[in-house]
Parts: C-alpha cells; sequence; structure tokens
C-alpha cells in the first residue's frame, strides 16, 4: 500500500517512467515499493529534503561521496570561484598538477595520477594500463569494480569478454593461488577491494584475515601481475592514504572516486611510475576528463579533510553508531550483526529463513525512513564531517525503536544478534 508521506515522489516517479527507463538513474530505484523516497529536492550537511518535504539524516551521501556534507562551503566556493574562470578548456589546467601532488604526498603507491569522472572510468583505465604493462590479458577480480563490460558478468556482455575475467573469493588466499598456478604467465591483474567487498557471500565488508592482503602481494610479485586496490569507497576514508595505509600493504596502481570531490564527478588512477607509464601506450581519452569544476573540487574537498581531522571525526562518529546499534541489536534480541568499518557501517540480518531477513529488511528500513533517517537497503552506510554525535544519538534512538518494530513483526529467530569483530 502506498504511504501518504511519498505521494510526490510516488507521482515523479510515474511521470519519469514515461520518458526514462525504470524511471530512475541507475541503481536510484525505490528501495521499498511504496514506502520509501525515490526522489531528493535538497541537501545541506548530513540531511536532505525529499520532494514530499520530509527531511533525513542521511547516511548515503550520495552512495558515499559525500564526505565532508552536502553543499560544502568551501569546496562550494571554490567551485564557484572556478565558475567564473571557465569550466571546461582544449589544453590543461594547472589544476590537473596540483591535485596530482596532493594525491602523490597522500596515498602510499602513488607515484603519478590520471584523472576521470567516474569510479567505472577508473577501474576500467587501470585494467588497461595493467593489460598493456604486462602484455597480458586475464583480470582476476574480487567484488563489485563497475558496470564496464570487462567486470559485469550480466546481460549484453560478450562471453569471450566475461571469459577474460575471473572472480575469487575474498580471504581466500588459495583459491587466487590456485588460479595463476592454473594459467602461468597469463595474469595481467588482480584487483580487489582491500577493506573486503564480497558481495557473494551476503556481506559488503568483510575484514582482510591475517596475511591475506600481504599474501595476494606476494603472489603478484612472483607472477609478474599489476596490483590493484578498488578504493574507490575506501579512500580517505579509511584513512587519508586509504585503505593500503591502514593495512601497510602497497598495491601498484589504485583507483579513487567518490569522497575525492564531495559530490563532484571525479576520479583517479594512482600508482607506481614504471607501471603508470604503460599508459601513454594506450588510449585512455574522454573530453571531460579535464574537467576543472571536479579537479578545483577535488582540491578542495582533500584540503578540508586535512583541515578539519575528518578521517578522525568519521571513525568517532562511526564507531558510536556501530557499538550502539550492537547494543540495539542485542536488546532486541533479533539475529542481526553490525559490520563494517566507521566510516562505512551498516546492518545485516541474519535470519535462517531468506522470506524472514527480506522481511525484517522491509520492516526495519520502512521504520528508519518513516521517522528521518535515510538508510540504504543491501550497501554500506556513510557517515560525513557533518554528522554530530547529536545525529547519532537520534539516530539510534529511532533504529533501536524499529528493531524492536521487527523483533515483533518477524521474531526473534534462532540466534540471537552479535557485533562484528
Amino acid at each position: 500500500m502506498e504511504s501518504r508521506r511519498y505521494v510526490q515522489s510516488q507521482r515523479e516517479l510515474e511521470r519519469a517512467q514515461r520518458v526514462v527507463p525504470g524511471g530512475v538513474q541507475s541503481s536510484r530505484r525505490p528501495w521499498i515499493e511504496g514506502a520509501s523516497p525515490v526522489f531528493i529536492h535538497r541537501g545541506n550537511g548530513c540531511r536532505v529534503w525529499d520532494v514530499d518535504g520530509n527531511v533525513y539524516v542521511d547516511y548515503t551521501l550520495g552512495l558515499g561521496p559525500i564526505i565532508l556534507g552536502y553543499a560544502d562551503p568551501a569546496v562550494t566556493a571554490a567551485v564557484n570561484q572556478q565558475l567564473t574562470r571557465g569550466t571546461l578548456f582544449t589544453l590543461n589546467s594547472v589544476l590537473q598538477t596540483q591535485l596530482a601532488e596532493e594525491l602523490v604526498r597522500l596515498v602510499p603507491c602513488a607515484e603519478t595520477v590520471l584523472f576521470f569522472k567516474t569510479g567505472s572510468d577508473a577501474t576500467t583505465a587501470a585494467v588497461r594500463i595493467a593489460r598493456t604493462c604486462t602484455g597480458r590479458e586475464l583480470v582476476l577480480r574480487c567484488g563489485y569494480h563497475g558496470w564496464h563490460d570487462w567486470c559485469f558478468l550480466g546481460n549484453g556482455v560478450p562471453a569471450a569478454v566475461r571469459a577474460a575475467t575471473l572472480p575469487f573469493a575474498y580471504n581466500d588466499l588459495r583459491a587466487l593461488e590456485q588460479l595463476f598456478e592454473e594459467r602461468p604467465g597469463q595474469v595481467a591483474a588482480v584487483i580487489l577491494m582491500p577493506g573486503g567487498e564480497a558481495m557473494h557471500a551476503g556481506d559488503l565488508v568483510l575484514r582482510p584475515a591475517p596475511g591475506f592482503l600481504e599474501g595476494v602481494r606476494g603472489l603478484c610479485d612472483r607472477n609478474g601481475a599489476v596490483l590493484v586496490f578498488d578504493e574507490i569507497r575506501s579512500g580517505f576514508r579509511m584513512a587519508l592514504g586509504g585503505s593500503q595505509e591502514r593495512f601497510g600493504v602497497t598495491p601498484d596502481l589504485t583507483t579513487l572516486s567518490k569522497a575525492l570531490a564531495n559530490g563532484f564527478p571525479l576520479s583517479a588512477v594512482v600508482g607506481r611510475r614504471e607501471v603508470m607509464e604503460a599508459a601513454e601506450r594506450t588510449l585512455l581519452s574522454s573530453t571531460f576528463n579535464g574537467d576543472a569544476l571536479g579537479l578545483a573540487a577535488g582540491l578542495a574537498t582533500l584540503g578540508e579533510i586535512q583541515r578539519r581531522a575528518v578521517v578522525a571525526h568519521l571513525w568517532l562518529v562511526g564507531e558510536s553508531l556501530l557499538e550502539g546499534l550492537s547494543t540495539a541489536i542485542a536488546a532486541a534480541g533479533v539475529p542481526a550483526e553490525a559490520v563494517g568499518y566507521p566510516p562505512m557501517p551498516m546492518l545485516v540480518f541474519r535470519y535462517p529463513d531468506p522470506d524472514q531477513n527480506r522481511e525484517a529488511t522491509r520492516v526495519f528500513y520502512t521504520e528508519v525512513l518513516a521517522h528521518g533517517i535515510m538508510v540504504q537497503p543491501g550497501h554500506h552506510w556513510f557517515v560525513s564531517a557533518a554528522h554530530t554525535p547529536e545525529d547519532i544519538t537520534h539516530t539510534l534512538t529511532v533504529m533501536g525503536d524499529a528493531l524492536e518494530e521487527v523483533a515483533r513483526a518477524v521474531g526473534t529467530g534462532a540466534a540471537g544478534g552479535r557485533a562484528s569483530g
């Protein structure tokens, strides 16, 4: 039954469906049919307002890019200043060099830098660089790395293209070793999210087992393959230098986007000079890669992240959210788990019956959205510099009530909640 809370969103969806396939762009489809907002009117700080006038404390943050908060004044000022100078030129802006120098200073593996517009652009470019550098074709991947043909296994991708990329499970070092053994001298690159995304296992975040990342690094070295860390989500959240700084394992290439420019379209491939030089022997071209607005936003964003000690703040408020959520899960007695790292937490239900999991998800997210907390099912949540301890306290109150409603509607299952380790 359609909620009166989202009437205008539903009307806008019906209007959009006449001119847009599915009525939405990419993954921005309704989360809970008839019981969640679909269209947002504006955002400021850590809050967004939908087209019905409902206001939310937002933990989706544009799927992760908003690290400082919506409409951050410093980023807005930098972009407005650049607007008066022009946005896109046939030749280069010195902003590319300034931002590249900053990334080289911050990211452990970075010696040279190339800029793109999206995360999928960056991961695709990294794979092409690795293939050009090694003269090989095969790529071994773990998790989600975008929608382009090289890594997407669904409809519309030729079988021959799919065959050039093989998946492996996160933390399964032996499986990766076996892939190398079965295809000696064929692997161009291994690409993975170092913090651990394993969508096939039901979790979006898994912690690396002791020695796993070091083992992947060793396998690549012994087999002449390029190691690529996909830090599209984790860059500038896990640490200023990303997960590679936090875990102390340095890849050959790293892809960055999302938090790099606080919502402006910008991505980058950074890496060791001898690998990155292969970019000059292939084609990596787009009219908009030199867009000066994204570069200006990136410089301002990185400056603010450092000036305001944003990473420490993300870990502080994120830890409060994870700990409070674990407490609320235990109090409600539902089989669920607070998982992930503080900058990117989320909730996973652990009912033994898949139908119970689906119903628990529907009840929980319907309740929290109805009470002004925006979190997305089946995706990371994110915290930002704009989230305050008071926002976390309010959020936990709403989520605690929602978990109690899950217990009433679905039951407590066969096991109690447990916190992630």
